[in-house]
């Protein structure tokens, strides 16, 4: 495709894009129709319109740097297909270059044996193995201090240096944690560690529960002794 291209601008193969772009700006110039009249004008429009379509396949399909390729085979009518024998036309070769790849859609593009791949793979897989054991030692190190933090306070707690309290919202302080806490999953979450002087250490006086004072009527008579006389009919 591009050796046709580069034909049709009287080029050779291995000619730069400075190369391209003036051999197409000075043909443009000679065959334009503009310049052209009567009979020489149609060829002429067909010569500019060649120009034009060879001259945008270079810009964006040429390198100068690829070994040229051969146009693909014909089958004497100027239509791709077998000819004498060949094998048909292979668009994708052509357009690609001589890749075995390119023939063989199932067959990888990339060469995993060429030196450049493997090192490339094998940073690859170093990398990963170093985030690994990164990843494994931080979870072993932060495993390591929940043991040490629970063996602390548990030597802590039993010293006494440290006791099971939680803050009571209705009081506002903190009091020493009961056992059916420490035995619920969800009420154990509002357990912390605290020093002894910060929780508040219940006396029997405040265990101890207020006496209820009994509310009476207008008479001075309880509800009790109320209730009983309404019962007895010796009040109204």
């Amino acid at each position: 495709m591009c050796t046709g291209s580069l034909r049709a601008l009287g080029l050779s193969h291995g000619a730069s894009h400075v190369e391209i772009k003036a051999a197409f700006r000075a043909l443009a110039k000679e065959w334009h129709p503009d310049r052209h009249h009567g009979i020489a004008k149609k060829n002429a429009e067909e010569r500019f319109k060649q120009i034009q379509s060879a001259y945008q396949s270079l810009s964006t399909n040429y390198d100068p740097r690829m070994p040229p390729m051969n146009g693909p085979p014909t089958d004497g009518m100027g239509f791709p297909g077998r000819r004498y024998g060949t094998p048909s036309y292979n668009r994708r070769a052509d357009e690609w270059g001589p890749n075995p790849a390119a023939k063989n859609p199932f067959k990888s593009y990339m060469d995993f044996s060429h030196p450049e791949v493997a090192n490339a793979r094998q940073r690859v897989q170093q990398g990963k193995k170093q985030r690994t054991l990164i990843c494994a030692g931080v979870f072993g190190v932060g495993m390591l201090l929940v043991v040490l933090s629970a063996n602390r306070d548990h030597r802590k707690r039993k010293s006494g240096d440290l006791i099971d309290a939680y803050y009571n919202q209705a009081t506002r302080r903190w009091e020493p944690a009961t056992a059916a806490m420490m035995k619920d999953p969800l009420l154990s979450t509002l357990v912390h560690l605290k020093k002894p002087e910060m929780v508040f250490q219940p006396t029997a006086a405040s265990r101890r529960r207020p006496q209820r004072v009994q509310s009476r009527t207008a008479d001075g008579s309880t509800a009790q002794e109320a209730y009983r006389a309404r019962q007895q009919g010796t009040r109204t």
